[in-house]
């Protein structure tokens, strides 16, 4: 399954991703794009949990237009448009996080 995590700025948004990252399977792919990538730069964030998931990848022209390339944890995989649509096709199934 392919996770897509688009927003962070609320407190709402926290525990989505909170709740994303709990229901999650190690082998699922997680891609954070859009205001989403604020996330993984916010303090508040536990980047700890990320630590079981192999398959995380950010959006790099999200991360880069947002100035929070030397922000990430080491294990983010930051990747173009064409691999993100190489990872909807990966995916049968792909659970957006609004």
């Amino acid at each position: 399954m392919l996770y897509i995590i688009n927003h962070s700025t609320s407190l709402t948004a926290d525990n989505k991703i909170q709740k994303c990252l709990a229901i999650a399977k190690e082998e699922d792919a997680i891609l954070f794009i859009e205001e989403g990538v604020y996330a993984l730069a916010n303090p508040s964030f536990d980047k700890n949990k990320l630590q079981s998931y192999s398959n995380l990848y950010a959006l790099k022209a999200d991360v880069k237009a947002r100035g929070l390339t030397d922000l990430l944890v080491s294990q983010i995989k930051l990747i173009d448009y064409e691999q993100f649509v190489e990872l909807t096709e990966q995916h049968e199934v792909i659970q957006s996080w609004l």
